[in-house]
């Protein structure tokens, strides 16, 4: 509540008793039954917080008061009441753009999601009034039922993105459509550019060609039975100066939803493609950003499905920086490129461009997907049955940034032949060193208690203390906490699993669905490891439970060769074994 007056206001906030369960009564105008919503009555007028329960809006013209006794007994509409003076029949709610609670217009609809105080006039000797509000008729599809059917999707890349359609090589034909419903995926992506399409000034009207250009993509994509996400991608300006683009940002959405409050639940709206730059500087500006946009598509659009991201390029470590906000209807997305130097060898719009040749094997090692290796002066070899740390001088070090550990209590490593270390953990930029590692021959155990370093460090450091470059065997290490342990490698495919295991974690403390926007591996790649890659991460999101879209459909990634109308069967099989 907001004080607008300099008038001393004393608040009685008596507890009332929640009752979610549907009831059904003569007084309740759905076949589906009723929320009863109890109401403070006392001498004067008294205010009730009233929550919209529903995923659909619920129009003012169908909720009823119902009275304990009176001529409302048996349920009254808001004209009937406010006739029998029992109300003024008005709703406020809160808007945070103005800074203020707004009346809701008569002949209005309560939002799912929205909170509204409701006035009455009811005497203080009627406890048992209530506001009946219906329940819709039919059953609605709750925010994982929904997420279902993005299933397994495609993007249709490097089209209605690029600044001008067919500028980077693809023009979206109807027959895409077809070739993508027969080869049995679910939905497909639709990265849009509409800053390139729309005004730059007030009030950025969205030109009615492009409009039109989409309605099409949106129709084909029903013909055929496929779901659609519709986003707004590559808004660069947004990017590189939020401050001077968010009246635009949000007026784009105010046009988009408007356009499409119609269609289906089969059309999904996303939000924001790969926030980054600006945003990843400062994440709560996309939080802000993320909730803004989120209430302008919810007034025309109460129970649309709607995705968003973190900052970083969707990137799942960034997770933790995302903020949802209060909305059942929220589904989040991220997008998968790891390892970086295999999906993106090649890709000439990187600087320096990533060198081609890597291949990629599910089973071979590579350090966990719990770890980065944040080294100084050092280069890693994983072998099939050690880890050779190369020192290239005296104090280089081995760090370990542990992703999953909060509270780590023992580093256990296994070493053969020469080696002196120090171990220890690093937080913001410096050191606290808390045990040795010395070998001169041979295999040792070492067990490190951790328990000095505390909760929240960044890294565990292994300095080597030898005068000069060395190298040290590591047969085995892992670094546990009172729970687990983690240990320093596993195979490619495991630590794939171990990736997104981050976000199906991220979904269950947050109450959203995981879709994987997007994943691909660009085509200097050979064959043969784009579609292992393919297959393990596609087996991974299966496992979890996770949608997904994978990048893209006919370009340089493509799993769809268009100069010989024909999938690439490993890829396709890939996508779908």
């Amino acid at each position: 509540m907001m004080q607008v007056t300099e008038q001393s206001i004393t608040l009685d906030l008596s507890e009332i008793a929640e009752s979610p369960v549907l009831q059904s009564s003569t007084a309740c105008v759905s076949d589906s039954g009723c929320v009863e919503h109890l109401l403070y009555a006392d001498d004067g007028v008294t205010w009730t917080m009233v929550g919209a329960p529903f995923m659909q809006s619920v129009a003012v013209g169908d909720l009823r008061l119902q009275t304990s006794e009176g001529s409302c007994s048996l349920g009254c509409n808001m004209a009937e009441a406010i006739e029998a003076e029992l109300t003024n029949g008005v709703f406020y709610s809160y808007d945070p753009q103005l800074n203020r609670y707004l009346q809701l217009e008569q002949g209005g609809s309560l939002l799912p999601g929205v909170g509204y105080w409701f006035a009455n006039t009811l005497p203080a000797g009627d406890t048992g009034a209530k506001l009946l509000i219906p329940a819709p008729s039919g059953t609605s599809l709750n925010i994982f039922e929904k997420a279902e059917l993005l299933g397994r999707g495609i993007n249709l890349g490097n089209a209605l993105e690029a600044p001008e359609e067919g500028l980077w090589g693809i023009f979206l034909e109807d027959y895409y459509f077809d070739r993508i419903a027969d080869a049995g995926f679910d939905s497909v992506r639709i990265p849009i550019r509409w800053s390139a399409h729309a005004l730059e000034s007030a009030p950025y009207t969205i030109d009615p060609a492009f409009f039109e250009r989409i309605d099409w993509v949106l129709e084909q994509s029903e013909r055929v039975g496929l779901a659609s996400v519709i986003n707004i991608h590559h808004y660069e300006a947004l990017m590189a100066s939020p401050q001077s683009e968010r009246e635009r940002f949000i007026a784009l959405w105010d046009q988009i939803a408007n356009r499409y409050s119609d269609a289906p639940d089969s059309v999904f709206f996303e939000v924001l493609n790969e926030p980054t730059e600006k945003f990843t500087e400062q994440p709560t500006l996309w939080n802000d950003y993320l909730a803004e946009a989120v209430q302008q598509i919810r007034l025309s659009n109460p129970t649309r499905a709607l995705i968003a991201g973190p900052v970083g390029w969707n990137a799942i470590e960034w997770l933790p920086a995302l903020s949802l906000p209060t909305d059942s209807q929220l589904i989040t997305t991220v997008h998968y490129y790891s390892p970086f130097e295999f999906t993106h060898q090649g890709a000439e719009w990187i600087t320096p461009t990533p060198p081609v040749g890597v291949s990629f094997d599910a089973d071979a090692l590579r350090l966990s997907a719990a770890y980065q290796d944040w080294s100084w002066d050092t280069t890693v070899q994983l072998e099939s049955d050690a880890i050779t740390v190369n020192y290239a001088r005296q104090y280089a070090g081995f760090n370990l940034r542990t992703l999953t550990t909060d509270a780590p209590v023992t580093l256990n490593l296994v070493v053969s032949g020469p080696a002196d270390l120090n171990v220890g953990c690093g937080q913001g930029g410096n050191f606290n060193f808390v045990g040795e590692v010395s070998n001169t021959a041979g295999t040792q155990n070492f067990s490190i208690d951790l328990t000095p370093c505390g909760n929240g460090i960044e890294t565990v450091v292994m300095q080597n203390q030898f005068a000069g470059a060395v190298s040290v065997n590591l047969v085995s290490g892992e670094i546990c906490d009172l729970s687990a342990c983690q240990a320093f490698t596993e195979s490619a495919g495991q630590a794939i699993a171990t990736d997104l295991q981050q976000a199906a974690l991220f979904g269950d403390q947050n109450g959203t669905p995981i879709y994987v926007g997007e994943f691909g591996a660009y085509n200097p790649g050979d064959m043969e490891s784009r579609a292992d890659w393919t297959a393990t991460v596609q087996n991974s999101l299966q496992a979890l439970g996770m949608t997904s879209s994978y990048w893209e459909f006919g370009a340089g990634f493509g799993a769809f060769d268009l100069g010989n109308d024909q999938w690439r069967e490993p890829l396709l099989n890939a996508l779908l074994p």
